[in-house]
């Protein structure tokens, strides 16, 4: 295996290790690739201005670069990282590769790196929670009827079928708010050049490279900015376990209501599988998996913080494990909200049968705030409610109003403000190679 950090005190030999020591992070690291071509770019453009490196030995490196990004290439076992994946690629190319990682870090580099591609998914997972809201809006927001609800899994009110569709789609939003927060803030700093945590002998404008990579400053104390390595893993996989927390409720919901008991909800195809024995089944498989993914979320995070307890200041090898869980992960919710905004779109609603399983007791607390409106005391009409119910007596039917709190030009203006962020990043990159050819060019 090609590793680019021999050298040193660093001594060859003895046992092979790979399988322990870079397995895992090897198959994560393709999804880094792009991310460590294009820093390196912003990071030799710099360079280029402050002339550290002969100008010919720049063109060389950055040629090298433009033409493994448009090779789009992918990780295999023959390289331990994606350091080296690409340092080796541009040694092929030209000498000029030995100076391609001039005073940069496996630090700085894949902070840069993790950080770049948690910008990107962030953006991903709040276009889907976007979509899946505005997909359960619209399609229930002006349904009519109402359906039982529930506290200790006992009837409590009924409540609108328009009202729990939107506390969904409101949740969604809500979550999509948070994953832009973070966005805003994991894009305030950019890792690359603080070294390994304490800075870097050469003379370079790191503020440029951080605006260039579209970050908007850098971390003028290089031990605080590699501090939040390891860091950055916790925020996102919490957010995340937030994200897949609500998506489990909401599945526990669907598997509830969808059952033979319940019946008035009705899962799309493809969302359900047969039994292996029993012809009658009709399993909810993909909502457990949720709730089972849910819980992974848990371990991940659980994961991460661990290993950031009782650490020194400073990078420690075991952050790689934490990095290669929770971009493993935030890849898997990619595909699990994928998934849940295309169920959302084939959802059926039975409101007969929603209607006809709310029990006549459901109706006591509007009809106890009916006596009281009429100036029966609070804990009397309280109390009168429950002495008819005792007795057998029938309550009056109250059907609920519906209550929203999602409006569509809430929906519109997260959708804008995504496809101004996507936009944003897409541009950055073609800045930088745009940047790169003209230099080439000059």
């Amino acid at each position: 295996m090609n590793r680019i950090w021999n050298g040193g005190l660093s001594e060859s030999g003895g046992p092979d290790l790979s399988s322990l020591m870079t397995e895992e992070d090897n198959l994560v690291d393709s999804n880094l690739v792009k991310h460590e071509i294009l820093g390196l770019m912003a990071y030799h453009l710099e360079l280029a201005r402050t002339r550290i490196l002969d100008e010919e030995d720049t063109r060389e490196i950055l040629k090298a670069l433009l033409k493994n990004l448009d090779a789009n290439l992918s990780m295999t076992t023959e390289f331990e990282d994606v350091h080296t994946l690409v340092e080796e690629k541009v040694k092929l190319e030209t000498e000029s590769g030995k100076n391609l990682r001039i005073f940069l870090s496996r630090n700085d580099q894949s902070h840069y790196d993790i950080r770049s591609f948690y910008l990107d998914q962030l953006l991903v997972i709040s276009g889907l929670l976007i979509e899946t809201a505005g997909t359960l809006n619209s399609r229930f927001s002006g349904i009519e009827g109402y359906m039982a609800g529930y506290t200790h899994y006992r009837q409590a009110m009924p409540v609108a079928v328009a009202t729990y569709f939107d506390y969904i789609s409101a949740s969604l939003l809500n979550l999509a708010e948070e994953s832009l927060s973070l966005f805003g803030k994991l894009s305030e700093y950019c890792p690359l050049g603080y070294g390994s945590g304490y800075g870097t002998a050469l003379p370079i404008n790191r503020k440029a490279v951080a605006v260039r990579l579209g970050f908007r400053d850098t971390f003028n104390n290089p031990m605080l900015g590699a501090s939040y390595r390891g860091v950055d893993e916790v925020n996102v996989v919490f957010l995340e376990a937030r994200i897949m927390t609500s998506i489990s409720r909401f599945a526990q919901d669907l598997m509830t209501f969808s059952s033979d008991e319940f019946g008035f909800v009705h899962l799309p195809s493809g969302f359900t599988t047969g039994s292996s024995l029993m012809p009658n089944k009709r399993n909810p498989d993909f909502l457990e998996m949720l709730q089972g993914y849910a819980s992974e979320s848990l371990g991940v995070l659980t994961s991460s913080l661990s290993i950031l307890m009782n650490k020194g200041s400073g990078y420690h090898r075991e952050f790689q494990l934490s990095k290669d869980k929770v971009v493993t992960y935030t890849l898997r919710l990619a595909e699990i909200l994928k998934a849940f905004s295309e169920m959302s779109k084939g959802l059926e609603i039975n409101i007969a049968g929603a209607e006809g399983l709310v029990d006549n007791s459901a109706n006591a607390t509007m009809e106890a705030c009916n006596l009281f409106s009429k100036g029966t005391p609070w804990k009397d009409a309280y109390a009168k409610v429950g002495q008819t119910l005792r007795e057998g007596g029938k309550l009056n039917s109250y059907e609920p109003v519906p209550q929203l709190s999602t409006e569509p030009g809430r929906i519109r203006d997260l959708e804008t403000t995504v496809d101004r962020l996507k936009k944003g990043r897409e541009e950055l990159a073609l800045e930088i190679i745009g940047d790169v050819k003209a230099f080439l060019g000059s």
